[in-house]
């Protein structure tokens, strides 16, 4: 094979806000194989809930300021 080619594989996953792409997980292979994929979506999976979880924490974090601050009358 061509080492200047190297084969990939674009899945979309309902819920998740990105394409994922998946290359082969060796270098000197140039095909992806079955084992490449459930790798590449446990990867994606993951970055997406961790985003999630991020922007869920920041969010109660605001809250909770929000309900501090209303609770602090300034002097």
């Amino acid at each position: 094979m061509n080492p200047s080619t190297v084969g990939s594989m674009a899945i979309v996953v309902p819920g998740l806000n990105m394409v994922i792409v998946v290359f082969p997980a060796t270098l000197d292979s140039a095909v992806v194989t079955v084992g490449d994929v459930p790798v590449a979506l446990y990867r994606a999976v993951q970055e997406s809930v961790i985003e999630l979880i991020t922007e869920v924490l920041a969010r109660n974090v605001l809250s909770k300021e929000e309900i501090f601050l209303s609770w602090v009358k300034p002097t």
